[in-house]
């Protein structure tokens, strides 16, 4: 994504994901990756960006 993008709203879905399953579900892990692939596909990089988000998260693909 290129930093002319603008998201606006749609920047806010993540955050209300991660907020509403935190309180229904009481386990914050889940949550934050639930709310990390919202992230992702609100970005418009679809399914296969939420592996690339780990990666660079995380540091490279020699990471162990």
């Amino acid at each position: 994504m290129e930093a002319s993008d603008y998201l606006g709203p749609l920047s806010l879905i993540p955050a209300s994901v991660a907020i509403i399953l935190a309180f229904a579900t009481r386990n914050t892990v889940f949550s934050l990756a639930v709310a990390c692939l919202a992230g992702v596909l609100v970005a418009g990089e679809g399914l296969l960006g939420f592996p690339a988000l780990l990666v660079g998260a995380l540091g490279n693909e020699g990471f162990s």
